[in-house]
């Protein structure tokens, strides 16, 4: 019950006390176990508090899921009536079908996240069975190429069409130098969620070439740079200050206002 989950709707915010998380279980037998019903429950008194009936109410209880069995926090924006929606399914190739839960949980979570696309809660993630948008898909490395001989690779993530699939070897371990640098495995999968999600939105040029002018301001002076970095938000420590990676983790902040 370590787990810290914050909802937020239109400047307000919702804050889960231990005793609400509590709510999330239900007994079984000697010990408890979580409720989807239960977080439900729960989910339903934080919306009514913040006054907002969320179109994505059930990748709110999803997101819920996450933070507490992986003990991370997150922060979900709740989306009402009328917002600009986008539904995506979940899918694997050449990988244990039976991560498809937290993989969904996880593609909840990052969806409605204030650093993501949501654009605070003016566009709203939700899941379809079928008749989506987007297909978000966990791949074994040995089958990225069958996405796209051209596009993808064996060694990174990549979207093509409406896939947007993750490399199942980088989920697992980030990459070199990522973990070189301090970076976590759980930044890296919001980081790699948003950025092929960002190409599926089209937004690759606009981030390409946010990051070439980011990289010349650095390149000519370090204390523009900084100035860039004080814009973007915290920097990692051990990152140097033109890293590609602290970019595609940082950029979305700033190009999710041009979706409209």
């Amino acid at each position: 019950m370590d787990a810290k989950i914050t909802f937020t709707h239109k400047g307000q915010s919702r804050q889960l006390s231990r005793s609400d998380i509590a709510g999330f279980f239900e007994p079984d037998g000697q010990t408890l176990k979580l409720s989807e019903e239960k977080i439900s429950q729960v989910v339903d008194g934080a919306a009514q508090g913040l006054d907002v009936a969320p179109v994505n109410r059930d990748e709110a209880v999803q997101a819920a899921l996450y933070a507490v069995n992986k003990k991370q926090p997150v922060t979900f924006q709740f989306a009402s009536q009328g917002v600009k929606m986008y539904h995506y399914c979940v899918a694997t190739r050449d990988v244990d079908a039976g991560l498809i839960p937290e993989f969904r949980q996880k593609l909840a979570a990052v969806y409605a996240d204030p650093r993501g696309w949501a654009k605070n809660g003016d566009i709203a993630f939700v899941y379809a069975d079928s008749g989506c948008d987007f297909t978000a898909w966990l791949s074994s490395a040995a089958q990225m190429t069958s996405f796209s001989a051209t596009i993808c690779d064996n060694t990174w993530s990549c979207r093509v069409g409406p896939n947007v699939i993750v490399n199942y070897d980088r989920w697992m371990g980030a990459s070199d130098s990522w973990n070189a640098a301090g970076g976590t495995l759980e930044d890296y999968r919001v980081m790699v969620i948003n950025h092929e999600t960002g190409h599926w939105l089209g937004l690759a040029t606009a981030i390409v070439r946010a990051t070439a002018s980011l990289h010349r301001s650095c390149n000519s002076s370090l204390s523009t740079c900084k100035a860039a970095s004080s814009i973007l938000g915290p920097h990692p420590p051990n990152l140097p200050y033109c890293s590609y990676l602290w970019y595609s983790v940082k950029i979305w902040q700033i190009y999710r206002a041009m979706m409209y």
